[in-house]
């Protein structure tokens, strides 16, 4: 039992900081134990950005490029591969016609 406290003491305590190792509160990945590994708020704001980019994409015409509100629902897609979504059925009918036959998964089956 003597031993073991003598070879801990070499290697330094924690608190003293001289053992090498992490600080006080800090985890081997560089995150502190304090914040729970959660989380930055720089983090959380980007998380928050990305949300509002997807919501936006599924709110855009492919054909027309035309933006609904984010607090209107998403836009309808194809009902063939659910890729692109369209504003009303004439951009949908164009954008079939401009190529988009030849993408759907639909089509080629």
């Amino acid at each position: 039992m003597d031993g073991h406290r003598r070879a801990r003491g070499r290697r330094g305590s924690r608190r003293g900081g001289g053992g090498g190792g992490a600080e006080v509160g800090e985890l081997p990945d560089g995150r502190h134990a304090q914040s729970g590994g959660r989380q930055t708020s720089a983090a959380k704001d980007q998380a928050a950005t990305a949300r509002t980019l997807r919501k936006l994409e599924r709110r855009r015409c492919v054909q027309c490029g035309a933006l609904a509100p984010v607090t209107s629902p998403a836009l309808p897609c194809c009902d063939g591969c659910g890729g692109p979504r369209y504003c009303d059925e004439s951009c949908q009918r164009a954008h079939w016609l401009a190529g988009h036959q030849f993408e759907c998964a639909d089509a080629t089956q």
